[in-house]
């Protein structure tokens, strides 16, 4: 075989090929897995895990426990750190677990499923954006840091690792300097080493930041 003479990762036969294929249908082959995905379920596997991000954890515990929307408390961010200032230090700790959690399914599920290491960094980058912009509170939601930092600990540790390292230079300097949108490049050049397709994942961390991340607990509101 040629594909094997000189080294190139190939499907030799899949069975039922002209029963699910049509003529002008988009499909990738990943030949290193033996496996061919059809266009409709890399979309399916993308919605859902959008949908899996959006689920609104932090607005449906503090619900729950105040009978309050947590837009209009503390700071109105639907994450870890205002669920705790806002309601609880229990309830932000429930927030933070189920937002890992999140993370850690995304990798496992796209994996079980037989994606590649490219199609779970997308999934992620969807659960992400699910987070952020949680389609059940028209567009409202947190900044996905730790569903994003949960994933790179299954999917490239070293990066996880790296991200830390920066975050702690930040906090240090991130009060004195103007510097803060340079202090990722070294998390980026690390993907870079480490794993290709993790990049994309660390580059949406980095972009989910903002400068007041260190500026203290948000003011409390009712």
């Amino acid at each position: 075989m040629v594909a094997r003479e000189y080294g190139l990762p190939t499907v030799m036969s899949v069975s039922g090929t002209t029963k699910h294929i049509q003529d002008g249908q988009t499909i990738t082959v990943d030949g290193n897995k033996d496996i061919v995905y059809i266009g409709a379920e890399i979309v399916g596997i993308l919605i859902g895990c959008y949908l899996l991000g959006s689920i609104p954890e932090a607005w449906l515990i503090t619900k729950w426990v105040t009978g309050q929307d947590l837009r209009q408390l503390g700071s109105g961010n639907l994450g870890v750190a205002n669920t705790a200032v806002s309601v609880a230090r229990w309830a932000g700790l429930l927030v933070f677990l189920i937002e890992a959690a999140k993370g850690m399914l995304t990798v496992v599920l796209v994996r079980a499923v037989g994606g590649s290491e490219i199609l779970v960094a997308a999934g992620v980058l969807a659960t992400v954006s699910g987070t952020r912009w949680s389609i059940w509170l028209k567009g409202a939601g947190g900044r996905g840091n730790t569903v994003g930092l949960a994933a790179l600990l299954l999917m490239a540790w070293p990066i996880l690792l790296a991200s830390l390292m920066v975050l702690i230079v930040i906090h240090l300097i991130i009060t004195h300097n103007s510097f803060f949108g340079h202090a990722y490049r070294p998390a980026l050049v690390a993907s870079h080493l480490f794993r290709g397709d993790s990049y994309l994942v660390v580059c949406a961390i980095r972009r989910s930041f903002k400068p007041d991340l260190f500026a203290g607990p948000a003011p409390r509101y009712g």
